[in-house]
């Protein structure tokens, strides 16, 4: 019996990895990890950038191919759902370190009083809740360490499957996010998308070449095919397989049509966190203050530093003060925890006040929305 002739990579004569059809190509693991370099240079990449490591396939792919060109990277990831998050946090700080990247846990519990468990009182799907949380997490810390960039593991499959369904349902003003760069708009952080012109595929032959971990359990609260992107995505892989250039065709037409986003509004400043908010108040502020009115109580203010102590969590909700040594209370809190007042939002009659007038004891009552310091060692006592 003749030996089968296995495929030769395009460049080289080594055994071939992978076929990627859009490309026309053949690679070997040494030319797979330079084509995908290739593709991730096709998105302009920021010098620093704030990156939300999940731990699964996408994200570590993407710390690794960014530690590679050089970018400045700190990673964080998002507890938002108990036990199974939590499993991508201690995955996530192990490659982190490995790599040599600073990371950060943030806890959505000690942070918003709730996670993605609590849908059905918020009567949202599970993740739609997660994706508000984390997304609102980053731009939190992101602002904190003072980084302009937030980057995402969202690929060609996933940026793809958004934007047809987005075509299909006739939802042309969130096509507009269908790029790899948003750039920042008043207080919103900008994003980016390094793995938006790489395939799931060749991000999964990859870890496998490289022998990188990743997070394969599935989330207890995902349903597969629950959703219309599900659908729309399987349909996307289906044409592909049949003609090829399927994806890679769609979002060369969207983005060349869509451009930038220069031309669109800019958000608003969220009253009570300082976010971007398209009101007067953010999506998950909003959602804060329903789990109050749901008697599900949000956490006391405090100065707790969070398992691992990788970040300081100052507080949840409010921390209201009253005339009688109300300014100064709150002059104490943040001296005793030496955190700046930009860690905090003071509202006054339900508008921002600038902090000084706070501390400075010109506001007779008010409340402090306290949310994240850059870690320190707190000097309150523990409640």
């Amino acid at each position: 019996m003749s030996e089968v002739k296995r495929p030769r990579c395009s460049f080289c004569d080594r055994e071939a990895i992978i076929t990627i059809k859009y490309a026309r190509l053949r690679l070997c693991k040494r030319h797979l990890e330079e084509f995908l370099i290739k593709r991730l240079k096709k998105v302009e990449l920021p010098k620093r950038v704030l990156l939300g490591l999940s731990g699964g396939k996408d994200s570590v792919a993407l710390l690794y191919l960014l530690k590679k060109v050089g970018t400045e990277v700190v990673a964080a990831t998002v507890d938002t759902v108990p036990n199974y998050t939590s499993l991508e946090a201690e995955l996530a700080k192990r490659v982190a370190e490995e790599l040599g990247v600073t990371h950060y846990t943030v806890y959505a519990k000690e942070l918003y009083g709730f996670t993605a468990l609590s849908y059905k009182k918020l009567r949202r799907a599970p993740c739609s809740i997660c994706s508000k949380l984390r997304r609102h997490a980053l731009e939190l810390l992101a602002r904190r360490l003072g980084i302009e960039y937030i980057a995402t593991g969202h690929n060609m499959d996933d940026m793809a499957s958004w934007a047809l369904s987005y075509i299909l349902r006739g939802d042309f003003q969130s096509l507009k996010k269908v790029r790899p760069v948003e750039r920042p708009k008043g207080p919103a952080r900008g994003r980016v998308k390094p793995l938006f012109w790489i395939g799931e595929k060749e991000i999964m032959t990859f870890l496998l070449s490289k022998k990188l971990p990743w997070l394969k359990a599935s989330c207890p609260l995902y349903e597969p095919r629950s959703t219309f992107v599900d659908y729309v995505k399987e349909t996307i892989l289906k044409l592909e397989e049949r003609y090829g250039n399927v994806r890679i065709n769609l979002l060369n037409y969207v983005v060349r049509r869509e451009g930038g986003n220069e031309g669109e509004g800019e958000p608003n400043a969220c009253k009570y966190c300082g976010g971007p908010a398209w009101g007067e108040v953010c999506s998950v502020c909003s959602l804060r203050r329903k789990v109050g009115k749901l008697d599900e109580r949000p956490l006391e203010p405090k100065a707790e530093v969070t398992g691992n102590g990788n970040l300081l969590i100052v507080g949840q909700g409010t921390y209201a003060w009253a005339e009688v040594g109300g300014a100064r209370r709150v002059r104490e809190v943040f001296e005793a925890l030496e955190v700046p007042t930009e860690a905090g939002v003071f509202v006054h009659k339900g508008k921002p006040a600038p902090p000084e007038s706070a501390l400075l004891g010109e506001l007779e009552r008010g409340e402090a929305v306290l949310f994240l310091a850059p870690r320190v060692k707190p000097k309150l006592s523990r409640p």
